[in-house]
């Protein structure tokens, strides 16, 4: 068995070439570049395995040498020329497509229709919702609040009862018929505006503000129902969504929608290191400590051929007890990590991901220190 395995590190300009071979190397093993700069193929004792390259590497050796010691896991580094390299499939990735999101409020209209990816019953159907508005990144409202009570050279008091500047964290957010508000990982509306839609309560006591959202055809669950908004909080990875009645309907692999949430997270809260759990928790929840290790890479891996490269993120991780909610001493590990919520069937779905993505990594790479990795395929603009 052969198991090949590159990654384009974007920051240093480097091309990493992993191997795996089920027997040490020997004269018969060799690694060869074909002429076009794009494919890689390694030989031992009779097999042969090849992936195409993630990007064009210019002036590159046509062969690459073996380590003179025998060893069943190879090594490479080769430089990769120039600052717009040619990523292979692609133009080179730009800084704004780093943490691309799919289906905001500028590009949804009136005509814009929403339905149950599994099913296709029509969730939001063609003319129901006049406006789509993006809201403000996680945590706005505190951030607002704490600027505003500690806003320098002017006199204000720091009674939170009774103030009057229109919002705070507790504020409610005002929803009207008709206009949806859209965030990273859902679409916020209220029930009119909704069809084909059917509420399961939650039977745990902790979560008694919160009703799960079903399709009433297929029972899917779509999202859940907030209290705080009286809305009805519509998941982006069940649904599928055409923008015009000559659109087709599109929709996404829910671990694009998990990275994109991730990459969200790290910009809004400041740190890489987060503790993910059921936005429904309870002590006896399932979590998962989660590490951004790289947030963009360029990657190919022979146990799954592709021509393109895959854009991926990679993540550590690793199962962790549910300490939502459990007094903590604010050290410095606690101070630099992050929370993020996700609904149980989607917590269930990221580690299941994140467990498979293992795969493509060869053995030696599937850990760290005490952390297992993971890959989490990212949006692409050109392929959407």
């Amino acid at each position: 068995m052969i198991h090949l395995y590159t990654e384009h590190l974007k920051n240093i300009r480097t091309l990493s070439i992993q191997a795996y071979l089920s027997t040490p190397s020997n004269d018969t093993t060799k690694v060869s570049i074909d002429g076009s700069s794009s494919i890689l193929t390694l030989t031992h004792d009779g097999e042969s395995a090849s992936v195409h390259l993630p990007v064009t590497l210019h002036n590159a050796s046509a062969v690459l040498p073996i380590p003179k010691n025998p060893a069943k896991e190879l090594h490479f580094r080769v430089p990769v020329e120039g600052v717009g390299s040619q990523v292979n499939g692609n133009a080179s990735h730009s800084l704004e497509d780093a943490n691309f999101v799919p289906w905001t409020g500028d590009v949804l209209t009136d005509e814009t229709e929403i339905r149950c990816q599994c099913c296709a019953s029509v969730i939001i159907p063609r003319g129901r919702v006049t406006q789509w508005k993006d809201l403000p990144s996680d945590g706005w409202a505190e951030m607002m609040d704490f600027w505003h009570c500690h806003k320098p050279d002017e006199p204000h008091s720091h009674d939170h009862a009774h103030s009057s500047k229109g919002y705070a964290a507790g504020s409610q957010l005002a929803l009207q018929p008709g206009v949806g508000m859209v965030a990273v990982m859902s679409f916020l509306l209220t029930p009119q505006d909704c069809d084909n839609i059917e509420l399961l309560p939650q039977s745990d006591q902790a979560a008694e503000d919160y009703s799960t959202i079903c399709c009433a055809h297929c029972h899917t669950s779509l999202g859940q129902t907030r209290a705080s908004t009286q809305g009805y909080e519509l998941r982006k990875p069940q649904l599928s969504l055409s923008p015009s009645p000559d659109g087709p309907f599109a929709t996404y692999d829910r671990q694009q929608w998990f990275a994109c949430q991730l990459l969200n997270a790290v910009d809004t809260q400041g740190v890489r290191k987060f503790t993910a759990y059921e936005s429904t928790s309870s002590p006896e929840s399932p979590a998962l400590k989660l590490w951004l290790f790289a947030a963009d890479l360029d990657i190919t891996s022979s146990f799954k051929p592709t021509v393109q490269p895959i854009r991926v993120a990679k993540i550590l991780w690793q199962d962790c007890e549910n300490s939502i909610g459990a007094t903590e001493k604010l050290t410095g590990s606690v101070l630099s990590e992050g929370e993020i919520k996700f609904q149980a069937s989607e917590l269930a779905l990221l580690r299941h991901a994140l467990e498979e993505s293992g795969a493509l990594l060869p053995p030696a790479a599937r850990t760290f220190q005490r952390w297992k990795v993971g890959l989490l395929e990212k949006f692409v603009p050109a392929r959407i």
